[in-house]
């Protein structure tokens, strides 16, 4: 899935904050970030977000994930 050619309102819809979670838990992490969070190597972070694995979203050349979404596998 490739999101090049996301438009600023795409990417505000993408991460929108909802009511029920905190705004700390709607922030964003980089790919240096969860890989410590969950203890894996970068690249194995990446390569979970290109199959799918991980909800994330990339913008130009960077991966973004919101917080609570990695929290939320975590819990399931």
């Amino acid at each position: 899935m490739k999101n090049e050619g996301l438009n600023s309102e795409e990417v505000q819809i993408a991460f929108r904050e909802d009511s029920s979670s905190s705004p700390q838990d709607n922030s964003l992490m980089t790919v240096d970030e969860v890989a410590e969070f969950l203890r894996l190597k970068p690249e194995t972070i990446r390569s979970m977000a290109r199959r799918g694995d991980l909800p994330g979203i990339k913008l130009g050349r960077v991966w973004r994930f919101r917080r609570s979404s990695i929290s939320q596998i975590l819990e399931d």
